[in-house]
This record gives structure tokens, C-alpha cells and sequence, in this order.
């Protein structure tokens, strides 16, 4: 299953956290320093429903390749026993021929 991977998704040098900080003033400038720990926090939540969704997808694409395997094996043993079936009627049909064209020649 998919996990998602916890990541640091902001810069740690001090010069990447003042031009993160001065792009995204929004986010909270705190004598400098920026605190991201809720928008990690928020990122990692998403990080984790992510995952869950692939989980939840991954077992639905398993359970559909599976019933489609089943499906698959239903038709081909049906299409065996309609083939037999056809060999047989093409089998009578041929005696019965066979029956008419001796009653013909009599």
C-alpha cells in the first residue's frame, strides 16, 4: 500500500526561510523566524488522506481485475459448451442430410 512519506516541505537554511517568508508574509513572520508547524501539520493530514484514497482505489482496481478474471472464465467455459453445442447440431444436421439424400437415391 501507498504510503505517504513525512517531509519537511519548507527549506531549512535560514536564507531559503527569509525568502520563503518574505514571498508568503501571509503565512506568519515571527521576529524573522516562520512558523510553518500548522501548515505542516495540514500538509502531512493531506499527505495521509492521499494515501488512504490510493489504498482505497488500489483495493478497487484489485477487486475489479479480479471479477473481471472470474467473468473472463465464466465466458470462455460458455463459449466452450456453445461451441460443443454447435458441433453437435452440425453433426445431425449432416446425418439427416446424409438420411434424406439415401431416401432420394432409393
Amino acid at each position: 500500500p501507498f504510503q505517504a512519506q513525512p517531509e519537511e516541505p519548507f527549506p531549512r537554511c535560514p536564507q531559503a526561510r527569509r525568502a520563503m517568508s518574505a514571498a508568503f508574509p501571509e503565512m506568519g513572520d515571527r521576529s524573522g523566524v516562520c512558523d510553518f508547524r500548522q501548515e505542516q501539520s495540514l500538509l502531512r493530514k493531506a499527505a495521509d488522506a492521499e494515501a488512504q484514497f490510493r489504498n482505497i482505489i488500489e483495493g478497487k482496481r484489485a477487486s475489479t481485475a479480479e471479477k473481471h478474471l472470474e467473468l473472463q472464465e465464466k465466458l470462455s467455459a460458455a463459449e466452450e459448451v456453445l461451441r460443443r453445442e454447435k458441433d453437435a447440431v452440425l453433426e445431425f444436421q449432416s446425418e439427416v442430410s446424409l438420411e434424406r439424400w439415401e431416401g432420394h437415391q432409393e
